[in-house]
């Protein structure tokens, strides 16, 4: 965030431009000086790729840890984007919905970083059946309290419990 400030003298010279902590002068002469509070100051968000690779600890083949902070910023609108990384569609089988396949899915976005792989079916997540798209949303707000998140899927006509911690 930036705002400017008016500190006396005309023209240019006598506005001050603050930047985050930090008083920076405009104008003919340009100097720093550190803001009085600048210790008090909040750490900057580290961005969610990044944060992903902290936050998301393969233990097993089918098993995660997740940081509970991670998990609420990939839950919230900042991490829309992300959750396009792959495409999500009703898989049937006997006529009826059994669950959502994932196509697409690349190792290092979210669905490869949480163990999911291309052509997963997605069958329970966090207690909630898989029986529409929408399932999936309501799933996803059921996560957001929750210590240990279960997901349900088919890999391969095989089907596996994948486990996260959320810590």
């Amino acid at each position: 965030m930036s705002v400017l400030v008016r500190h006396g003298g005309a023209g240019l010279a006598g506005w001050l431009l603050v930047v985050g902590l930090q008083l920076v002068g405009r104008g003919a002469r340009a100097e720093q000086v550190p803001s009085p509070d600048a210790g008090s100051a909040a750490p900057a968000k580290v961005p969610l790729e990044q944060a992903m690779d902290q936050g998301i600890v393969e233990i097993s083949e089918t098993k995660w840890t997740v940081d509970r902070a991670l998990l609420e910023r990939l839950l919230s609108p900042e991490a829309d984007h992300l959750w396009s990384q792959a495409r999500l569609l009703p898989y049937e089988r006997g006529g009826r919905v059994a669950g959502i396949k994932i196509y697409g899915v690349r190792r290092r976005s979210v669905f490869g970083r949480l163990g999911l792989r291309n052509g997963d079916i997605l069958n329970k997540l966090a207690g909630v059946t898989i029986t529409a798209t929408d399932h999936v949303a309501e799933a996803f707000q059921k996560c957001k309290g929750l210590t240990n998140i279960v997901a349900e899927i088919t890999r391969r006509g095989r089907r596996l419990t994948l486990s996260y911690e959320v810590r």
